[in-house]
């Protein structure tokens, strides 16, 4: 808050945000940072897996008879 001078919008957003931190529960808090952090770098993933399926398509058989992509997230799952 020392980088706004008073009665300014951002000096108004920072007082704001530290209300709401200090009511917040920041072990939840953070759970819910890192659920967004894991989802962020399984899309980077999957968009790496999809454009190397666009350099060297693999085609898997889908029971119905139709050829699909393989786009499955190569990284192994640790569930």
């Amino acid at each position: 808050m020392a980088e706004f001078p008073e009665n300014t919008r951002g000096r108004i957003l920072a007082e704001e945000l530290e209300s709401a931190l200090a009511r917040a529960d920041l072990t939840e808090l953070a759970g819910h940072l890192g659920g967004v952090l894991e989802g962020t770098r399984r899309m980077t993933r999957i968009i790496s897996s999809l454009k190397k399926s666009v350099e060297r398509p693999r085609l898997m058989h889908y029971a119905l008879g139709h050829d699909v992509l393989r786009l499955e997230d190569d990284a192994p799952r640790e569930d």
